[in-house]
């Protein structure tokens, strides 16, 4: 069974699961529209995260190694989700 934050507004709880299952109603397209925006921010803050931790004063090289595979591995997702999301079917035909 499927948890969802309970901060969300009762009638919106499903709206993470309703992208990702790609089953999207009208109501949700206005939520989709800011995904493609959504989704390059994440990328944007594992890319500052990957640049600043080996600049980090603090922290032993196990902490870094394993902020920085967390990171690596954020955006690995993220760049999936955007192919799954905007990316060409494979058989796709022009006609």
């Amino acid at each position: 069974e499927a948890k969802f934050a309970t901060n969300v507004p009762s009638g919106r709880r499903d709206r993470f699961v309703e992208e990702y299952a790609f089953n999207l109603t009208s109501e949700s397209t206005g939520d989709t529209q800011n995904l493609y925006a959504y989704l390059y921010n994440a990328i944007n803050q594992a890319n500052n995260i990957i640049q600043a931790v080996p600049r980090l004063p603090d922290g032993s090289q196990a902490q870094k190694d394993r902020v920085l595979g967390e990171a690596y591995v954020l955006r690995a997702l993220v760049y999936f989700d955007l192919l799954r999301f905007y990316a060409q079917p494979y058989r796709f035909t022009p006609d």
